[in-house]
């Protein structure tokens, strides 16, 4: 089932066809999208059908003669000279991520005739990655996962753990002014992942999305368990992405949450007795609280691997290092 109509309208049909592709495969939107290249196509369309999100080159702009469509955005090649009281202007050369980023965040619903959706018949996979043992490597290893898995697949990273190095180090982008506090505030109001606010804050690292992490202690704090799982719930059931990776950090011993993974990866540390009692626990108690048999718990060891405090360089060994090819003959192995 289609929801909503997305027209988009450039005399450069490559550009124009590439930027729907981008749409259908990475947004994975539900709505159906058409491309134009000629004015006199689509003034013939748009006098017989209501579209609700147009994206059009400046030149097109003076050729719209049905005044009922929904969010117009105008695709600027430079620094356009007109105000356009009735759109929003789009600089054309920006990534199709941003560009799509962008007209999510000033999408509204209201001026449409549809809901913009994405696709109704698929829900993510959870994979949770939990560990009761600090510095162990579960976020570098989380992170390192969802990098090889979105080399194939739309992916989305979560990380619960409060103050990392993420950020500040490896997510340093100028114009990321939310974070994980901002989004878990729009959910709250509306109950509704699909919010285009929430939607807007997500960014992308190396084809892989992600939620900017949390930049303060007690983000999660004030915030039930109930609420934490809806949300988990709704973004799972967005249909946007084939799996969701979560670092659930602090959160690795609410069973209840962890619950809702469908594959459960549990690093732990060699060679270190307490950390092997530790986690031994650990283990057994996961096995006992977690009821659902078609949850995947795999108990694994990771590759020792000294990273460099370069952001360039620690990409590179997330995915070219011994943890890469770890990661990549563990997805092999799972049949990710």
């Amino acid at each position: 089932m289609k929801y909503g109509l997305i027209a988009i309208c450039d005399e450069d049909s490559d550009y124009a066809n590439s930027l729907a592709a981008y749409f259908r495969i990475k947004g994975s939107l539900a709505s159906e999208i058409i491309v134009f290249t000629e004015y006199d196509h689509f003034t013939h369309f748009e006098d017989i059908q209501n579209i609700d999100i147009l994206i059009m080159q400046e030149d097109f702009h003076d050729s719209i003669t049905n005044p009922s469509h929904g969010n117009l955005f105008i695709l600027c090649e430079n620094q356009t000279r007109y105000d356009y009281e009735d759109a929003h202007k789009i600089y054309k050369y920006n990534s199709a991520e941003e560009i799509l980023r962008i007209i999510m965040a000033n999408y509204d619903i209201h001026a449409g005739t549809q809901h913009f959706a994405f696709h109704k018949y698929k829900k993510s996979k959870i994979i949770g990655i939990a560990s009761p043992i600090g510095r162990c490597g579960k976020t570098s290893f989380s992170l390192s996962l969802g990098l090889k898995l979105s080399q194939n697949n739309s992916c989305l990273f979560i990380t619960f753990d409060e103050c990392n190095f993420l950020r500040i180090s490896l997510f340093r982008k100028e114009h990321i002014s939310s974070s994980f506090a901002d989004i878990l505030y729009y959910f709250l109001q509306s109950m509704d992942a699909q919010d285009n606010r929430i939607l807007s804050c997500f960014q992308s690292f190396q084809g892989m999305d992600y939620i900017p992490p949390s930049e303060e202690l007690g983000t999660f704090s004030e915030l039930t368990k109930e609420e934490l799982r809806s949300f988990l719930v709704n973004i799972a059931a967005l249909g946007k992405y084939d799996y969701i990776i979560i670092d659930w950090g602090n959160f690795s011993y609410d069973y209840s949450l962890i619950n809702m993974c469908d594959t459960l990866l549990l690093p732990k540390i060699d060679n270190d007795l307490y950390s092997e009692e530790k986690y031994s626990h650990y283990f057994d108690s996961i096995k006992a609280q977690i009821t659902d048999e078609k949850i995947v718990i795999k108990s694994i060891s990771l590759p020792v691997i000294h990273y460099s405090s370069v952001a360039t360089e620690y990409t590179l060994e997330l995915t070219s290092s011994l943890l890469g090819l770890f990661c990549s003959n563990l997805i092999q192995e799972l049949n990710l």
